[in-house]
């Protein structure tokens, strides 16, 4: 995506703006696949608290307020994360957007 068709973080929260999109889980906008694969991929690939530990990842999401089985509102997003871990063992992923674009609704939903 070129900077000048770049898209606002707003306009890729389902209208809902970003206050409410932050409360949102990731099984509340992730296709249930992608987020399984990326749970197991995560959890194999990552060393936590490491600067050199990355992955490339990209998922496809679909609009909270429209549902899983809406044609329109999805999104493949392509992310880099890392994983952080507090004192407490808390895991947290600190994830950079690569690219985000509009796509159709995948096949077998």
């Amino acid at each position: 995506m070129s900077y000048a068709n770049a898209k606002k973080s707003e306009d890729f929260t389902a209208g809902a703006g970003v206050k409410k999109a932050v409360s949102w889980k990731r099984e509340d906008f992730w296709h249930p696949g992608d987020l399984r694969d990326f749970d197991r991929d995560w959890k194999q690939e990552l060393e936590p608290n490491n600067p050199h530990s990355w992955i490339e990842y990209k998922w496809r999401s679909f609009d909270p307020e429209l549902g899983l089985n809406s044609e329109e509102g999805w999104i493949e997003f392509a992310n880099r994360y890392k994983l952080l871990v507090d004192k407490s063992g808390n895991c947290y992923h600190v994830s950079w957007n690569i690219e985000m674009k509009e796509i159709a609704k995948p096949v077998g939903i």
